[in-house]
């Protein structure tokens, strides 16, 4: 519990943290936009990065529906406008996701500066989620196996940062946004695992859970 506290705490100063000057909120969202003379000459990865530090952001982690939360934050900041419509933007944002490196936090001796950096990677299992990004894609089940590749890398003692529950929760989102439109997602072995979970809440996804449900992507779609 306290370290879940203190993950909050980090999300509230976010903004202070990039705006130490008092401004409303409002301000900042002004003052946040990209001018649109260079909204189109940046690149796909480096507009992803500006879209990874954007101050409200941070506001997915307050919410009990995340993706009607996230239309507003996508709304009121233009440069996830210009992200999604990047011919090229799933495999900039797949490719951030498999390189982001764990090993990372270790560098980092601020605690917010360290939670900073695990909200990065759910930001990016919150991005590659997006139905733009999910259509990019021809086959569901290669990105879950590098999803769960993926965060299979964290399980090093040194790195139980990744291991919290709010992680999980944006780890398996991504999941399960993948299997929706899969033969195994109708299964009703995944549908029992899941039938108290409702997409992208995030405090649904318990850590019993969560472990079947990477038990059942290691034992039904590793093989595929």
């Amino acid at each position: 519990m306290k370290k879940l506290l203190s993950l909050f705490l980090v999300i509230l100063l976010i903004p202070s943290l990039n705006y130490p000057q008092k401004k409303s909120k409002k301000e900042i969202i002004i003052s946040s936009q990209i001018p649109v003379t260079q909204l189109k000459i940046l690149s796909t990865a480096e507009l992803l990065e500006e879209c990874l530090t954007y101050p409200y952001i941070a506001d997915v982690m307050f919410s009990q529906n995340i993706p009607l939360i996230f239309k507003y934050i996508r709304q009121e900041f233009n440069g996830f406008n210009e992200l999604f419509v990047r011919e090229d933007v799933a495999n900039v944002i797949l490719n951030s996701y498999l390189n982001y490196d764990f090993q990372k936090i270790n560098e980092y001796k601020e605690d917010y500066e360290k939670g900073l950096y695990v909200f990065k990677f759910c930001y990016l299992n919150l991005l590659l989620a997006q139905n733009e990004i999910i259509n990019g894609f021809g086959d569901n089940y290669k990105i879950i196996k590098q999803i769960n590749r993926k965060y299979s890398e964290s399980n090093e003692e040194n790195l139980i940062a990744y291991r919290d529950l709010i992680t999980i929760n944006f780890v398996g989102h991504s999941m399960l946004k993948y299997l929706e439109n899969t033969e195994l997602g109708k299964s009703s072995e995944l549908l029992t695992l899941v039938s108290n979970t409702h997409s992208m809440n995030i405090s649904t996804l318990d850590f019993t859970t969560f472990n079947s449900l990477l038990e059942f992507v290691t034992t039904r779609i590793e093989g595929k």
